[in-house]
């Protein structure tokens, strides 16, 4: 399977170190301006909560942060259509999960896995948290499967961030983004 490590996620920028004021892109950027981050995935709104972070990632990967206490990031993959479903990519999550806490699936407390739909589309959303430096991490992970593409939106918050809160900061995230028609609209 070519979805990639949650562990290799997580390193490539989100959890690895703080993001400095010279990362996020100037104030002045124009809010319409749009950040393609996959061809057929753009990042066009949000600007005022979510500002995308200049950091040399790997092609498909893109890092925003929101002050509201929030990093959110996106992997965008091109699959083999029909070889992947949206229930493995939840098991190797889940397991990658279990392998980055050292094996110990203890380590991690799933607190919501459910389903729902993008554009007709199965997708799935998972809560998550895992250790931090002092306290627990929260994450909301969604993803899809829809012909070629292979979608993750992962929103990283404080732990002081409520619930609800964190929920519609991902809810936000998530709006930013355009797919073009040949893939599912969001």
């Amino acid at each position: 399977m070519t979805v990639r490590s949650i562990t290799a996620i997580l390193l490539a920028g989100a959890l690895c170190g703080p993001v400095q004021a010279e990362d996020v892109q100037a104030e002045d950027a124009q809010a319409g301006d749009c950040r393609q981050v996959h061809p057929k995935l753009t990042f066009c709104g949000g600007e005022e909560a979510w500002r995308p972070v200049d950091r040399d990632l790997p092609t498909g990967i893109a890092l925003f942060r929101s002050p509201a206490r929030g990093v959110g990031k996106v992997i965008v993959e091109t699959v083999p259509p029909g070889e992947i479903t949206g229930k493995q990519v939840e098991r190797a999550i889940l397991r990658d999960l279990a392998v980055s806490q050292g094996g110990d699936d203890r380590s991690f407390t799933v607190d919501r896995l459910e389903g729902g739909t993008v554009d007709g589309t199965p997708a799935g959303n998972l809560e998550y948290s895992i250790p931090g430096g002092t306290r627990p991490l929260n994450l909301l992970h969604s993803y899809l499967v829809k012909g070629d593409l292979l979608i993750q939106f992962l929103t990283i918050t404080a732990p002081a961030v409520e619930e609800t809160s964190a929920r519609a900061l991902h809810r936000e995230f998530l709006g930013g983004f355009e797919i073009t028609p040949e893939a599912p609209e969001l």
